[in-house]
């Protein structure tokens, strides 16, 4: 269900309004002393009010989410602001994304390419997007590639075997580009036994978890998030492969082609 007041997009509302609450409030406690009394099991990272007076921004713990929280009634309110067309929440979340981008451990990333523009991908093997923002990518002689297998399984359950393939296999780079153009969309796959390349699936996870990466492709073009396989986006971010100046618009072919699960928080 959809409602719009004030400019917010309402996906979920939760009223934690009630009597004890009402009875407690005080106004010298802060907003955030507010939010961590009612709702202890959510840890919040930090917290600014918005341009609704009295209605605050709270980045989750990990910055992978932004809700809202009005304490004056208790609200709790999980959803999208926006204002005058712009997504304001989906902004935040982007910028959140790339304050992280230097954290990021590059070293557990498959390394394809030594062009100058960086490209941080976070993709799976058995995403039709993924691999369309691959095959583009694969093209391209001016990107330094790091590729973070980040597979769906709620999407797709056979993408886990594709990724331990290409983590088993002796030159990543090669089985990457060969599992992402179908060459082993029916084969059955012979996986490793190995402790460490385990745990290097389990880091990968963490990473992907830790940047917020909900759908796939999520790519980082120098250092700007790109959602989806949205080719005009990053053209503009580094231009064409030619070396031509891109004016695409961002809203353009590719700015919404991502997969993502259903009940994963954008």
């Amino acid at each position: 269900m959809l409602r719009k007041t004030i400019g917010l997009t309402l996906i979920l509302v939760f009223t934690l309004a009630f009597s004890a609450y009402a009875e407690n409030a005080n106004s010298n406690v802060t907003p955030e002393e507010a939010f961590k009394k009612l709702v202890p099991q959510i840890k919040a990272e930090h917290m600014k009010e918005t341009f609704i007076k009295g209605l605050y921004e709270v980045v989750i713990l990990g910055g992978s989410r932004v809700i809202y929280f009005h304490p004056e009634s208790g609200a709790i309110i999980v959803g999208t602001m926006q204002k005058e067309g712009v997504n304001l929440t989906e902004q935040r979340l982007q910028e959140l994304m790339e304050e992280k981008v230097a954290k990021v451990p590059l070293d557990k990333a498959i390394k394809i390419g030594s062009g100058k523009n960086k490209v941080i991908e976070f993709t799976d093997p058995d995403c039709p997007f993924c691999r369309k923002a691959a095959d583009y990518l694969k093209n391209r002689k001016d990107v330094t590639r790091y590729v973070f297998l980040f597979p769906l399984v709620q999407l797709h359950p056979k993408a886990p075997d594709k990724v331990k393939h290409i983590y088993c296999s002796e030159d990543r780079a090669k089985a990457l580009e060969q599992v992402m153009a179908g060459e082993f969309d029916n084969k059955e796959l012979t996986l490793c036994k190995d402790e460490k390349i385990d745990k290097l699936i389990e880091e990968v996870e963490k990473i992907g978890q830790e940047m917020g990466v909900s759908g796939t492709p999520l790519l980082i073009v120098e250092g700007k998030v790109v959602q989806g396989a949205n080719i005009p986006r990053i053209e503009q971010i580094i231009g064409k492969a030619d070396g031509t100046a891109s004016k695409s618009d961002t809203k353009g072919e590719g700015a919404a082609k991502s997969d993502t699960p259903k009940d994963s928080p954008k």
